[in-house]
């Protein structure tokens, strides 16, 4: 019986990938609009979410922060994020945000 099951978690996440399921924060605190989880970031540090707005980054990489009353995403190592793929916004994800930015400067 258990075996019939274990694929139901990955069957689940493979479906809601294709669905605006996840609820994202506006930059004022208030749930923004609901996101594909593909489209969504997760940042755990205030530091680095403060660099950037949810105006900023929806509109230089098409992407929303996750609302923050969505724990189960913001716990280290949670199953849902992995199985969601759901990334980290972290340094990294900065420096490609400032490099996206300088390009619509020029």
């Amino acid at each position: 019986m258990q075996e019939f099951f274990a694929s139901l978690p990955e069957e689940v996440a493979s479906h809601l990938q294709a669905l605006p399921c996840i609820p994202t924060e506006a930059d004022d605190g208030t749930v923004g609009p609901w996101a594909m989880p593909g489209n969504v970031l997760v940042c755990s540090s205030p530091h680095i979410k403060g660099l950037v707005s949810a105006e900023q980054l929806a509109r230089l990489q098409g992407k929303y922060f996750v609302h923050p009353s969505l724990t189960a995403l913001y716990e280290p190592h949670s199953q849902l994020r992995r199985l969601l793929r759901i990334r980290e916004f972290d340094p990294q994800e900065v420096i490609c945000l400032v490099r996206v930015s300088a390009c619509h400067v020029k």
